[in-house]
């Protein structure tokens, strides 16, 4: 019932996933194969080491999730207040 209210109120035509329709792109789209090479072209992030080291450290189960809560908290919300933050904010301003 709340979001029939909200739709209303917003008076937007709502999209049915199932009936979207995907269009082939053809390999030889010159604009294509600029983008996919010029993102093939990025460098390495500078942390990847640490990322992937982290990353193993999950998988094996030897990461001491209790020791670092705080530290990865920390770094969630100093994102989330940057004015460009890499991905959405999870606080409001």
């Amino acid at each position: 019932m709340r979001q029939t209210k909200i739709k209303e109120q917003i008076d937007i035509e709502v999209i049915d996933g199932n009936q979207l329709v995907g269009q082939v792109i053809d390999e030889k789209d010159t604009q294509v194969e600029k983008c996919v090479n010029a993102i093939n072209d990025l460098p390495d992030s500078v942390d990847i080491k640490r990322v992937m080291a982290i990353k193993a450290q999950v998988d094996d189960g030897t990461y001491d999730f209790d020791a670092n809560l705080s530290q990865v908290v920390d770094a969630m919300i100093d994102e989330s207040a940057d004015e460009n933050p890499l991905a959405f904010p999870i606080f409001d301003r």
